[in-house]
């Protein structure tokens, strides 16, 4: 024992500087995130909060695994952001032990540590381990199912190892939809394998092999939890809206939609897209890979670096042809485990190559980072003269012990940081704890109100009320005031980034000043909560319908499209020579595409027109022709007239075709219908 101990006891300082030394480099970056709706730090603690009060067991985008883990320290209190992130450290570390362990069967201890090494000093895997994200688990995970499929590939018993890949296959989708990958991945090898190492069989000999039935066993059992609900919930056990819907979207901001809009489906996509647009997605997203893949290795010291990605791409294919070669060549028994991560990253970058334009972020490929690290140390071991290889260990320990004992200090003042964590959080987020509080007090449990989009409100801190972002869809007033009036919404909270994306929209109203937004008028029927008046960086509207409903109904209806619901008047007593305002109200029975206009006409007891207005009802087309108004779009119309003098007027109120000039027949046939009279004294 004391012997062994001696050998090894290198490995072990090593291994606790390498873990000193990302906890050191963590730490600043633990302090430094304070807004807990970044990345997807929010919905995993809405999630979590959701499991612990029993509620839904997923969002239907991300995997329920991660967030049990939080469930214990869940609160709707920004503690709980504190105590997730800080969960993450000690993930990260725990994936840099798999990694050395199932590195250390493969290359050897130096190898091992080589690559424990490098991981630990990759921007991106800091930056997870950071942060209330999934990625750092799915690292451990996703190492541990690859290894154990890899055994099972080679394994003379395999039996187990098939048991095991479906298990820990199981758990990585429980973790993340990508997980899923492990599963074409193992029954892919073992498809092809036979056409790639001569082995006189039929293709379909592997069908037979107890161990992929054990497999597929194991993985379902595993993942059983997420089937059922899907299945319940969704009608599709393999549901996800990434893989069912956002896959398949041409920008995220496409995913901000109204209630009850459709999200785009392959049919739908197919339909509207021709091969040409199809090719052109994949190729422009495989000229992004580069940088992608190569951000995923990166280390933290070269940030700065820029145009890398090229040549990683060039270095990155040439070893897999060199590690293949060697494999074939030297090492066959263990060509199926190349075959194995090679169609891993193959379908790993196809598939994010497709989703770029939603997201082509660092983070997606990560797991497949010490995958990586691991496969070139092998190589690199294999091209060592025989004589250098015994000294391979000593140079590995020395180096990575230097590097990381050089990051401790440097950086080892860092951990005092970890003190001030939470305090740094609660001052952070205050205004946005304050913002959310007065949201729970305005709303009630399963109630919606307005939110983003945006990463700068702690929106999770209201699990229990439906957040709807501003939509990119149908940006005119018309709409999204519906949407208000459907949802009885009454609070909507904007920021500056939910002005900037949306400004299409909300710079009818608002601008974007240094200060923050401005308005000199609001919309009918918002008033501003908080702060008290303008300029404001995030500000929190109360919104009352009754602007929208008519003091006084109606029932017109014109070429079964626009339906006048009703008027209103302001002064709703008016007076003689005095400025009155009248206020229609419509909504629409059917969509139009052709312009339409408007007209009010005043006339006096003689029949003289004494007042008028004419205008575009909503919009002209002719200037605006993608504009889009649907079944239900409620309309508020304010028309100014002048002062009159006293005496007895009608007001008609009529619609007309611009191009055509023709009026519109209501459903009596009238097409100059009297909507009232008034005598002003």
């Amino acid at each position: 024992m004391k012997s062994q101990w001696r050998s090894q006891w290198p490995v072990v300082v090593v291994f606790l500087l390498v873990l000193g030394g990302f906890l050191v480099r963590t730490t600043p970056l633990v302090a430094a995130n304070i807004r807990s709706s970044d990345w997807d730090q929010r919905d995993y603690l809405k999630i979590a909060l959701w499991i612990s009060d029993g509620g839904a067991f997923t969002d239907s985008n991300r995997n329920p695994l991660y967030p049990l883990l939080l469930t214990p320290f869940a609160s709707e209190e920004i503690a709980f952001f504190t105590l997730a992130k800080l969960l993450s450290v000690p993930l990260g570390m725990l994936g840099l032990g798999i990694v050395f362990g199932v590195g250390s069967r493969i290359v050897g201890w130096g190898g091992a540590l080589l690559a424990m090494g490098w991981l630990a000093i990759t921007a991106v895997y800091l930056e997870a381990s950071a942060y209330v994200n999934v990625e750092v688990l799915l690292v451990t995970l996703f190492v541990c199912a690859w290894y154990a499929g890899a055994k099972a590939l080679v394994s003379p018993h395999p039996g187990r190892w098939f048991v095991l890949a479906g298990v820990l296959a199981g758990l990585c989708y429980l973790a993340k939809g990508t997980g899923l990958l492990l599963v074409p991945m193992l029954l892919g090898t073992l498809m092809i394998r036979p056409f790639t190492q001569s082995i006189d069989q039929p293709w379909w000999r592997w069908l037979r092999q107890p161990g992929v039935w054990l497999f597929l066993v194991a993985f379902i059992l595993v993942a059983s939890p997420l089937f059922i609900y899907n299945l319940r919930t969704h009608g599709n056990a393999l549901y996800n809206i990434n893989t069912t819907h956002y896959i398949w979207l041409d920008s995220w901001e496409e995913s901000y939609i109204y209630p009850g809009d459709p999200l785009p489906t392959l049919s739908g996509y197919l339909q509207t897209h021709t091969v040409a647009h199809m090719a052109e997605r994949l190729w422009n997203g495989l000229g992004l890979l580069p940088t992608q893949w190569y951000e995923a290795v990166r280390p933290f010291f070269l940030a700065g670096v820029r145009g890398w990605g090229t040549v990683f791409t060039a270095v990155g294919l040439g070893m897999v042809v060199v590690v293949g070669r060697t494999t074939r060549k030297n090492h066959p028994t263990i060509w199926p485990v190349y075959l194995y991560t090679l169609l891993g990253i193959l379908a790993s970058v196809l598939l994010f190559s497709w989703y770029h334009p939603v997201s082509d972020g660092p983070r997606f490929v990560l797991p497949w980072t010490p995958i990586m690290l691991l496969g070139v140390v092998w190589w690199t071991r294999e091209i060592l003269p025989q004589n250098w290889t015994r000294y391979f260990n000593q140079v590995t320990y020395f180096l990575v012990g230097a590097v990381f004992l050089f990051i401790l200090a440097l950086n080892w003042r860092q951990i005092g940081m970890l003190s001030q964590i939470y305090s740094r959080d609660r001052q952070a987020n205050e205004s946005s704890v304050a913002i959310m509080d007065l949201v729970k007090q305005r709303t009630l449990p399963g109630e919606m109100f307005i939110l983003g989009p945006t990463h700068a409100q702690a929106e999770w801190l209201a699990p229990d009320r439906r957040v709807q972002a501003v939509p990119h869809s149908r940006p005119n007033w018309a709409t999204f005031q519906t949407l208000l009036l459907n949802e009885n919404v009454t609070t909507v909270v904007l920021d500056e980034e939910s002005w900037q994306r949306r400004q299409q929209l909300l710079g009818e109203f608002w601008e974007l000043t240094e200060e923050g937004l401005q308005a000199e008028t609001l919309p009918p029927g918002w008033t501003l909560l908080t702060p008290e008046a303008f300029p404001c960086r995030t500000c929190v509207f109360g919104v009352n319908a009754q602007p929208y409903m008519p003091q006084h109904p109606a029932t017109f209806t014109y070429a079964n499209t626009f339906s006048l619901t009703g008027y209103s008047l302001e002064p709703s007593a008016p007076t003689a020579n005095e400025p009155l305002t009248l206020v229609t109200h419509w909504q629409l029975e059917a969509q139009f595409h052709n312009t339409t206009h408007y007209f009010i006409h005043v006339l006096d007891e003689s029949g003289q027109l004494v007042a008028q207005e004419d205008g575009p009802f909503l919009v002209d087309f002719r200037f605006y022709p993608e504009a889009e108004f649907l079944p239900g779009t409620c309309v508020r119309l304010v028309h100014q007239l002048p002062p009159l003098p006293a005496g007895n007027y009608h007001v008609y109120v009529g619609l007309y075709q611009w191009e055509s000039q023709e009026r519109l027949p209501t459903q009596t046939g009238e097409t100059y219908p009297l909507l009232l009279d008034w005598q002003l004294r």
